[in-house]
């Protein structure tokens, strides 16, 4: 099913965000949040396999994404939207909203690696 990438939040955000990063994960019942695959061995405070990859709700998996991304984020006070606003400090500028600080810059992460649109199961 294609989801609008300005929609995605909770497990499908955090499905796209898997996507986005190559990660094979399985999708679990009821949601779509991944598992982290073996491979996966770095530092101990990273994700493990057997882990859920919440990067849209939880800062130990989001914010590395943000700062090897170098995604920016506005709060709400400074962005004209009202939301919290993330964009990528590159010149193709991708940039998106959300209510959380995590949830806008994976979007930004996610519109900037899959497009406006995703396919999710």
């Amino acid at each position: 099913m294609k989801y609008k990438t300005s929609e995605l939040e909770g497990d499908l955000l955090d499905a796209a965000v898997t996507m986005a990063l190559r990660i094979k994960g399985n999708l679990r019942d009821g949601r779509a949040g991944c598992y982290l695959i073996p491979f996966d061995t770095g530092p101990s405070e990273d994700p493990k396999f057997g882990d859920i990859f919440e990067p849209s709700t939880r800062w130990d998996h989001g914010g590395p994404i943000i700062e090897s991304e170098k995604i920016g984020l506005l709060s709400p006070e400074q962005s004209p939207s009202g939301e919290w606003y993330a964009s990528y400090l590159h010149p193709d500028f991708n940039d998106h909203t959300g209510s959380t600080p995590l949830i806008a810059a994976m979007r930004c992460y996610v519109v900037d690696k899959l497009g406006d649109e995703v396919e999710l199961p």
